[in-house]
């Protein structure tokens, strides 16, 4: 646990949420938590013994309290406590201005929401004075838990711990607190307990040398102290001071505690004066009579003077020593320290126990001072070595002066006087970055702006307003170099976050990002700036962007405008290109706007043009009707628009420099090599009229560019200060209590029902998607549209291998001529891989991609790569969504990561493509579309289904999981509702029906998407909803969503996908497989069954359903597919065909069912004949696919746990162990089952008695 801020000095990152502290504390396995929330350090009064009351406003708190708080936020402290500190000034009602902090719902939403903090929130012990004196410690625990507190600490009175715990528990039954705020809350403890405690180490060693260890952490402890112990100034050549016996001292301490002085650790008793007069009084005095026996004492009060004899002992003395305890805040000790240093000069020296600013400005009175920081015998013996010499000072003061207030203020651009004194600014600030003068009064006087000005320092900001928000842009900030590190800079970004502030129609900005747009200076922070100007931002609070760079782009055109194969592709495209006219305005407008019309600045840049009577700076393409179908603009330095691009004559091609950007294509003719071509024209027209470069602003995707000759020529990174959630959703206040991922997931998916579903019959769309051609099909990549999700990528140079397959004519949209699987396309074979979804996959990327079919998630889905429907998905969808796309990448990339197959193990890209995915899919969902409402289910079950797996195989926990599944069940319940909405009632299909595609809502892939995700709800999710996907299905009113039939269409979905191409031998692996798939599936049905009712009799509650009924189901199902279950122990590991694997994987579901329902429903019963045969029989299926092939092993975790649990053989039980270990870095379930043998093991509980209970170690383990 460490404190924030640690000073004052907002430049020193050491000191702001501490970075290091918590990277260390994460890396040694300790739990960090910063305190106390919003701010302890500028009050008057001890909490222990009072309710302190900080009246500064929000800006004022954003100004300092707050910015260590979001830096700690940023570096994912594990926990934040809160204070009892009263701060009206974060609230708007009179009642929520009165409470501390900690029980304040408002200070709570400035973590959760304002600063995006995902942690765990505690509070500080209420039995302190500042809760307990005013709302009683019981009821301050439900007002705390009632503001979003997660856990509670109530350290000293057992009463006081059992009557809050009796108040929360009444609270929740009388309806005051919700069931769900305590579950989230507890979910979030347990996610950190399981951070930190896994299940394998839970217990100490049993042998611990304590004496050995604590005098190993007394040294450690004794060298830190002596390390913070600091000097703060001392006169020339008195310290040390000598140990001889003739030196005469004093030593003065203070008689009580002064207001604002309490000890700092746990709940303020009627004892703690006395526990402070024994510490300063005697642990203090006995260390200065070991170095000066001849040492005088003097407790001095704020009720009485010092009398005379006091007086003459201390003017007699060789030293005087002082000690004061936050002397800032008692006038008394301010009084005697003032009035001794005037008298002694010198002699007199000055300890400040608590708070460094005792006399921290007093230098001309008091001339030595030395700061330990903590009122404590360990912190003070550390002073009295360096007082005598034992050891040196080597402290370093956190705090520095207090610095006057800046008074910034608003730039007036019209201002001659104020414009020069800016640019004279400029000049010094950024020397490397020059601008003209005029240049600078051009941009200055922008529209939507918020300039600020000092004397040492300026800020330019501007923003684009929406209906519903303001975007924050701080385009740069410059303060003078003898000026830095005084809080200027941080006053220009607290002042302009204010004003933005202002200017939000909802109250509220939703970002501030370190950018520009219009006029362009820096789209980012310059990479090639020193680290400690981009730590600025991370420590007042800015989030540094995980996504890639964004790069400016320049390329010579003295010579070779492009490769000559561009050349040739771009001269036989039916395209005709003429510069830009006054006759051509209305249908290029009218065409930019349908087309960029959500781009504000896109179109202003074209109506800019216009405007100036600029046309010729804009190329437009034509197809062979005439018509206009793409446009870019090709602007020189002197254009309207070439002038808010600051740093253009930076380039090599200097004021001869050329700009690309709004590269635009009609919708009717994109896919077309227009994009390209338009280009190429650009170029050619602008060497025509004598510019010799060309420069691309705000690159974000990799290798396209390159092909064409640009190289990068800035680069710049992205950071962003996350103010508020965007508003999306009605559905936010009813969701305020829920963790942020949970809240994104439900709001997305509880918006669904605004998915129309369309009668018509059919599914005519077309199925396949080719890869892109050129750049037009990475839509809007310019300086005016610019995607945040990009993935990450390497930069290769050019070649004609790559410009050939980009330029392919043999390109086609059926899915027999183009495809991805790298066993048949040559095209994986290039550098990069273009897709029509816009994502340019790199060739890490690329690496990630082709391993995919060789991944445990294609084995585990029981079918032969090359006709799947993971295959079908992989080919087609992904290259038409990129959320799909990223997930493959995800699913690869991350295990890939795992194994160490990479190459680069340093970082898990699947993850970076995880958690942008995550984010897509939450967009997209709360948006409106124009898309086939069938195919965008297709689509959306696609990327769930991969999201859902992707958690149960890399997931750390089962909060993710959680959260996908009951985002599956919402867009199921909205399809289910769209349908009953749009046609009342559905009527049941024919086999025929179900062969052309079924009914007109649900597609076959769709129905088989959402059957395999049922299956990991029923499974993967158990516990973590009181209704699976499969009950929910299973009751559906719809007809086309009936269980069974779902069942058949699925299986024969891949038919339906591939069509024509789908070969006779893939038809008739279908048939042969038929019926085990079907006893697979009945098999995770009971498995299903079986756990609601465990859960049920576990609460007490009463099934639907009965042990006995469920065991005589099992019975019925194994003598129903009893000719598969004698088929999965004849067949050995030699046989290869898929079937033998479906048999065995069903005959292992089904096994473990009977031992499932014995150990949770029947766990008294001793085990029969046919449990040890379900166990032997797991056993030999486990062994025969180990043998075969290991990666099979994951579809067997579950009956490889039950056997485990119910084998006496102590060499089967560690075989299944070793397997489960070796799964558990691949996949969660093996992880957690592995860890409940470990401890049902180490706990001795007999594996394969009577009587053992799994249930409470189940339900810990999968909620």
């Amino acid at each position: 646990m460490y404190y924030v801020p640690y000073g004052d000095k907002l430049s020193n990152g050491l000191e702001l949420g501490n970075p290091v502290q918590i990277k260390a504390f994460k890396e040694g396995g300790i739990a960090s938590c910063a305190k106390h929330f919003p701010g302890h350090g500028d009050t008057a009064v001890d909490s222990h013994v009072g309710l302190p009351v900080v009246s500064k406003n929000r800006a004022m708190l954003e100004a300092c309290e707050l910015v260590p708080f979001r830096r700690a936020a940023v570096e994912g402290v594990d926990a934040i406590m809160t204070a009892h500190i009263a701060m009206p000034g974060i609230s708007d009602d009179d009642a929520s201005k009165a409470l501390p902090a900690s029980l304040n719902p408002d200070a709570i939403k400035i973590l959760r929401k304002d600063m995006n903090y995902k942690g765990v929130i505690v509070c500080d012990c209420l039995e302190m004075d500042g809760v307990r004196a005013t709302y009683g410690t019981e009821k301050g625990a439900v007002l705390a838990i009632k503001a979003g507190t997660d856990s509670i600490m109530v350290c000293h009175t057992m009463s006081a711990q059992a009557g809050a715990i009796e108040h929360v528990v009444q609270a929740v039954k009388q309806g005051e607190i919700s069931q769900e705020t305590i579950q989230v809350s507890l979910n979030r403890v347990n996610e950190l307990k399981r951070k930190y405690l896994p299940l394998s180490s839970t217990t100490l060693p049993v042998s611990i040398d304590a004496g050995a260890t604590n005098k190993r952490h007394a040294a450690l402890a004794s060298r830190m102290y002596a390390r913070s112990t600091t000097v703060v100034r001392s006169a020339p050549g008195l310290l040390p001071i000598s140990k001889s016996p003739t030196t005469k001292s004093v030593y003065l301490f203070p008689g009580k505690t002064p207001l604002g002085g309490g000890l700092g650790g746990g709940a303020v008793e009627s004892g703690e004066v006395k526990t402070t007069e024994s510490y300063l009084k005697n642990a203090f005095l006995d260390m200065l009579e070991t170095d000066n026996p001849r040492v005088h004492t003097i407790q001095y009060f704020d009720s009485r003077p010092l009398d005379q004899a006091e007086e003459d002992l201390i003017v007699q003395a060789d030293v005087v020593v002082l000690s004061t305890r936050n002397a800032n805040h008692s006038q008394y000790q301010k009084d005697l320290g003032l009035a001794l240093g005037k008298k002694l000069g010198n002699k007199l020296i000055v300890v400040a126990t608590c708070d460094p600013y005792d006399f921290l400005d007093d230098a001309e009175t008091i001339k030595n001072y030395i700061a330990i920081y903590e009122p404590t015998p360990e912190a003070f013996k550390s002073a009295v070595d360096v007082i005598f010499g034992a050891t040196p000072s080597s402290g370093v003061l956190p705090v520095g002066l207090v610095y006057a207030k800046h008074e910034v203020r608003s730039l007036n651009s019209t201002s001659e006087d104020e414009v020069t004194h800016v640019w004279n600014l400029w000049q010094e600030i950024f020397p490397t970055w020059p601008i003209e003068r005029s240049h600078l009064a051009l941009i200055l006087t922008q529209s939507d702006r918020i300039h600020l000005i000092h004397d040492k320092g300026f800020s330019l900001a501007y923003y684009e307003k929406t209906n519903v928000r303001v975007d924050g842009m701080i385009s740069i900030i410059g303060v003078l170099d003898s000026y830095r590190g005084k809080g200027l800079g941080t006053a220009l970004v607290n002042k302009t976050r204010e004003e933005l502030q202002a200017l939000s129609r909802a109250g509220e900005i939703t970002s501030i990002g370190i950018k520009s747009s219009f006029p362009r200076l820096w789209p980012g922070v310059p990479i090639s700036f020193p680290s400690k100007y981009r730590d600025f931002f991370l420590h007042r609070g800015f989030h540094k962007s995980q996504e890639p760079t964004v790069r400016d782009l320049w390329k010579s055109i003295t010579a070779n405008i492009a490769p000559p194969i561009v050349l040739e592709r771009v001269a036989k495209l039916p395209l005709t290109f003429a510069p830009w006219s006054p006759e051509l305005y209305e249908e290029c407008m009218t065409k930019q706007r349908a087309n960029f019309g959500d781009n504000k600045k896109w179109v202003e840049a074209y109506e800019r043009l216009a405007k100036a009577k600029q046309h010729q700076e804009v190329l437009v393409a034509f197809d062979e009707s005439g018509a206009q179908v793409g446009w870019t603009l090709m602007c020189t330095p002197n254009t309207v628009v070439g002038q808010d691009f600051v740093f253009l004559p930076r380039v090599p091609s200097k004021d001869k420099t050329g700009l690309i950007a709004c590269v635009g294509v009609d919708g009717s003719a994109r896919g077309k090599g227009v994009g390209l071509a338009l280009l190429v024209k650009a170029m050619e027209y602008m060497k025509a009229r004598g510019l010799e470069g060309v420069f691309i602003d705000w690159v974000v995707i990799r290798g396209f560019y390159e092909t064409l000759g640009f190289n990068v020529f800035w680069e710049y990174e992205k950071y962003t200060w996350v103010l508020a959630w965007e508003k999306c959703s009605p559905l936010k206040d009813r969701m305020r209590n829920l963790p942020e991922e949970e809240t994104q997931m439900r709001r997305a998916a509880a918006e669904m029902p605004t998915l129309t579903v369309s009668k018509a019959k059919g599914d005519t769309a077309q199925r396949s998607i080719r890869l892109i051609e050129s750049k037009e099909d990475i839509p809007q990549d310019d300086a005016l549209s610019r995607s945040d999700s990009e993935p990450s990528t390497v930069q290769v140079s050019a070649n004609n291998q790559v410009l050939n397959w980009l330029l392919d004519d043999n390109s086609s949209s059926t899915p027999s001529m183009r495809n991805f699987a790298p066993s048949i396309s040559p095209s994986l074979s290039v550098e990069h891989i273009p897709c029509a979804n816009s994502l340019l996959l790199s060739p890490r990327d690329r690496r990630c991609f082709e391993y995919f079919p060789s991944c445990t998630m294609v084995t585990a889905y029981l079918k032969p790569w090359r006709w799947s429907n993971l295959s079908y998905i992989y080919r087609y969808t992904a290259a038409n969504d990129a959320i799909v796309m990223r997930m493959i990448l995800a699913t690869s990339g991350s295990e890939m990561h795992r194994l160490k197959k990479g190459g680069d193990d340093s970082e898990d890209i699947g993850l970076h493509h995880y958690n942008v995915a995550v984010r897509e899919l939450s967009t997209a969902l709360g948006k409106e579309h124009t898309d086939d409402p069938k195919q965008r289910l297709e689509r959306l079950l696609a990327a769930l289904l991969f999201m859902v797996d992707y958690e149960v195989r890399f997931g750390y926990s089962r909060h993710h999981l959680r959260l996908h599944l009951e985002g599956a069940r919402s867009l199921y319940a909205s399809y289910e509702k769209s349908v009953m909405d749009s046609e009342g009632s559905g009527t049941v299909a024919t086999v025929d029906d179900e062969e052309n595609g079924g009914d007109s809502h649900l597609s076959l892939l769709s129905s088989l998407l959402l059957l395999w995700i049922s299956y990991i709800d029923a499974i993967g999710g158990q516990g973590l909803s009181s209704q699976s996907l499969l009950s929910q299905i299973s009751q559906s009113s719809l007809p086309s969503a009936k269980l069974e039939r779902l069942y058949r269409r699925a299986r024969i979905s891949g038919r339906h996908c591939w069509g024509e191409e789908y070969p006779e031998d893939a038809i008739l692996d279908d048939v042969e497989n038929y019926r085990p798939l079907e006893f697979l599936h009945h098999g995770l049905l009971m498995r299903s069954r079986i756990w609601q009712l465990a859960v049920a009799r576990h609460a007490g509650k009463d099934g639907v359903e009965t042990p006995e009924s469920l065991f005589e189901e099992l019975i019925e199902l194994g003598e129903r597919y009893q000719d598969l279950i004698l088929t999965s122990r004849l067949s050995g590991a030699g046989q290869y065909r898929r079937v033998y694997a479906t048999i065995r994987s069903a005959a292992c579901v089904y096994w473990a069912d009977v031992l499932f329902h014995r150990i949770t429903l029947r766990k008294q019963q001793t085990p029969t004949k046919i449990h040890r045969t379900a166990a032997s029989s797991i056993m030999q299926i486990a062994h025969t696919d180990y043998n075969r092939d290991k990666s099979t092993l994951a579809m067997k975790v579950w009956g490889m746990f039950m056997a485990g649990i119910e084998t006496e053989d102590g060499i089967h039980r560690d075989w299944i162990l070793e397997r489960l270990t070796e799964l558990g870095g691949m996949h969660f379930e093996s992880k957690w089952t592995s860890d409940v043998m470990e401890r049902l093991i180490r706990e001795r509980k007999g594996m394969g008695e009577a009587g053992i209970d799994l249930m409470p170690l189940l339900t810990l383990e999968c909620s």
